[in-house]
């Protein structure tokens, strides 16, 4: 079955994700029922198979679901109580009022009102109002398909809402964490799902900057750079330290939350969407433009050495996106020893020739080698990124 182009990049994308939303903040908006679920994270729950997962845990605990003795007192008359145990006569004598000669008649019975339960009647409600949300505000024709699963797992979930053990609660009831969830196996699981799922509640405005992802061009220049950081890590192993990521801000627009991305390895450094200011005098810069402010796709930072690979989302090059790449060729500066240098060895742009799909199978690709006659700017496409890595010797 063929894949989604957007699916390729969604585990790294939501690896990103777990460093740019705030710790906790989501789980907090999850419970008060004040955020938001992006679209781009649906699909990442989707294509890790949560829903699925989810639906099979709630089915199973069905069949076995969460259960306590509750102690029930009313007050009914004398003649009213049917059957009195010895042990308890005392009980209802002392209980015995003195108009009436009414007593509080008490009994046992199971109920299916535990804590245990009330989340996991909170965890679906939450997923419902999701899912109507974004089926509300989101319209798409690319993601005609995907937003049909999503009503798809929508009527699952309202399904899952109305078994015995769940339909008796008010939407989004109250519950309390408690070792009566933590502790018990099953509905521990179920937890963990609502903290991961919680995880990646944003605001509103949040919501609609992560979305804006979606779009073709950006979807392939995230491709782009995830295909080269995996060729990299490959052969470097994974970064040194965790990545220099922004963290997502409550009136953050989308492009600054996909900019300024730093994967350190030994002896390399990978950048997505990296900012170089224009130059000012007086300062120490360590990379400069000496043109207007550049802002580069995928830089690759080897020794005192640049590589700049952008994507451009089009079946063949113009000239403008020749203009703009012996533009970065040409104006960017690096300090070597405090004299700022020309550094960048190669200026590549990566098209989208073909369908990506098509290109995963290994189909005929399009390739020109202009740098071949020392121009060192040419252009590619995304399957023969590792030759060139390879022949650049940064791999």
């Amino acid at each position: 079955m063929k894949k989604h182009f957007y699916e390729i990049v969604l585990p790294e994308i939501r690896e990103v994700l777990k460093w740019i939303i705030p710790r906790g903040k989501g789980v907090d908006l999850a419970v008060s029922g004040r955020g938001k679920l992006s679209f781009l994270v649906f699909l990442i729950h989707k294509s890790e198979g949560f829903y699925d997962n989810l639906r099979k845990l709630i089915l199973y605990i069905s069949q076995r679901p969460s259960l306590r003795v509750e102690d029930v007192y009313k007050v009914v008359n004398a003649y009213e109580v049917k059957y009195v145990r010895p042990y308890d006569y005392e009980k209802y004598l002392l209980s015995q009022r003195n108009i009436g000669y009414k007593f509080y008649n008490y009994n046992t019975k199971i109920t299916l009102n535990t804590p245990e339960n009330r989340f996991l009647a909170f965890f679906v409600d939450r997923i419902i109002w999701d899912l109507e949300d974004i089926l509300y505000r989101f319209e798409s024709k690319v993601f005609k398909n995907e937003l049909n699963e999503a009503r798809k797992i929508l009527r699952d979930f309202k399904f899952l809402r109305d078994f015995t053990f769940l339909q008796n609660f008010g939407r989004f009831p109250e519950f309390t964490v408690s070792e009566r969830i933590t502790h018990n196996p099953i509905y521990a699981k179920a937890f963990r799902m609502f903290l991961n799922y919680g995880g990646f509640i944003t605001t509103e405005k949040n919501t609609q900057s992560l979305d804006k992802v979606l779009e073709d061009w950006r979807i392939f220049e995230l491709y782009v750079f995830f295909r080269i950081k995996g060729i990299i890590q490959g052969v470097y192993g994974y970064p040194n330290k965790p990545p220099k990521l922004p963290r997502l801000d409550k009136e953050m627009p989308a492009d600054e939350i996909f900019k300024n991305w730093t994967y350190e390895f030994n002896g390399l450094t990978l950048h997505y969407q990296l900012e170089i200011p224009r130059y000012k005098p007086y300062t120490r810069q360590k990379v400069f433009s000496t043109s207007l402010s550049l802002r580069p796709d995928v830089v690759i930072e080897k020794g005192d050495w640049l590589y700049i690979f952008d994507a451009k989302h089009k079946n063949s090059p113009e000239d403008s996106d020749y203009r703009q790449m012996h533009t970065y060729r040409d104006a960017i500066r690096k300090r070597i020893s405090g004299k700022p240098e020309k550094r960048v060895r190669f200026a590549i742009m990566i098209v989208q020739n073909k369908d990506i799909l098509e290109e995963l199978k290994g189909g005929d690709i399009l390739t020109k080698w202009s740098y071949i006659k020392n121009a060192r700017v040419g252009y590619i496409t995304p399957s023969r990124l590792r030759g060139v890595l390879k022949r650049l010797n940064i791999v």
